[in-house]
């Protein structure tokens, strides 16, 4: 991914941040208070980050089907890389890398994750 393919992500969904989506939270839940666009951005200074995200999920295998049930979150798959690249990774990241590369995603009730159909095998 480049500079304007992140800003578009970015500009196509404004309640994308770092840490993931801003618009799905529970506000009964402080847990997720910083989750906002103004306190936690998503900009394209995070690039390399999101890349190495991507990189990650193209090595990985996909199940046909989108199942929840069971499956990691892009806040804990986000873990693997952070261990793979010895650095920090914010959600954000993972989610602009799965919006560009167009894998298949349903978000997960009042959290600002969300859920990619990858295989439990993790390469």
């Amino acid at each position: 991914m480049n500079k304007l393919e992140l800003q578009k992500i970015i500009k196509n969904d404004p309640n994308l941040t770092m840490h993931g989506f801003s618009d799905n939270l529970n506000p009964m839940n402080k847990h997720y208070g910083n989750i906002n666009s103004q306190q936690s951005p998503m900009t394209i200074n995070l690039l390399d980050k999101v890349n190495l995200c991507e990189d990650w999920l193209l090595k990985q295998n996909y199940t046909k089907t989108l199942v929840t049930n069971g499956r990691p979150t892009t806040y804990q798959l986000k873990h693997y890389v952070e261990r793979e690249k010895d650095t920090y990774i914010p959600a954000g990241c993972m989610i602009a890398a799965v919006l560009h590369l167009g894998i298949d995603y349903k978000r997960k009730p009042f959290t600002p994750d969300i859920w990619i159909p990858v295989s439990k095998k993790i390469v």
